[in-house]
């Protein structure tokens, strides 16, 4: 039972239907952190790849260094250029399907917290309707219990006369 349903101490289905709306915003929260950390995961296996690219290049341009000393420096560095720009460019896209994904949850913030505001409203009013039966019922007792007092007084005076 959520949080809501056991302040108000209310039935196991509506304190699971609380539960269930709770629920689903933290499931919400979780899917969309999931997908990042997926992408993230994406991203880092394919930087990865290209490190590994870079090392075996790297070693065929240590060859050539050696072979060939003067032109390769040229060549370094534009490779370190392009593969800068790479890791860049795959910094980017992470930086952004975060901010978008970020950005969904923040967008679709004011609707789980309306539901839940909902949610709650209606178990406050229940909570309310209830204290109102409840009121009337021990009211009834009460006339009942005076009542059957007065008729019980009334038996003994009558009694003694």
């Amino acid at each position: 039972m959520g949080f809501f349903g056991r302040l108000f101490k209310k039935s196991k289905k509506e304190g699971d239907t609380i539960a269930d709306a709770e629920k689903n915003i933290g499931d919400k929260a979780d899917d969309l952190i999931e997908e990042i950390m997926d992408k993230a995961k994406e991203v880092g296996e394919e930087i990865l790849e290209k490190g590994k690219e870079i090392a075996e290049e790297a070693k065929v341009i240590g060859k050539e260094i050696a072979d060939n000393a003067g032109d390769i420096a040229a060549d370094i560095t534009e490779k370190a250029k392009e593969v800068g720009e790479e890791l860049l460019e795959k910094g980017k896209e992470v930086a952004d399907v975060a901010l978008e994904k970020g950005k969904q949850l923040v967008d679709n913030a004011p609707d789980m917290a309306k539901d839940f505001v909902e949610k709650a409203k209606e178990v406050g009013e229940d909570l309310v309707e209830k204290g109102k039966e409840l009121a009337n019922d021990a009211v009834k007792l009460s006339e009942d219990a005076v009542a059957k007092a007065k008729d019980a007084l009334s038996d003994k005076n009558e009694e003694e006369e």
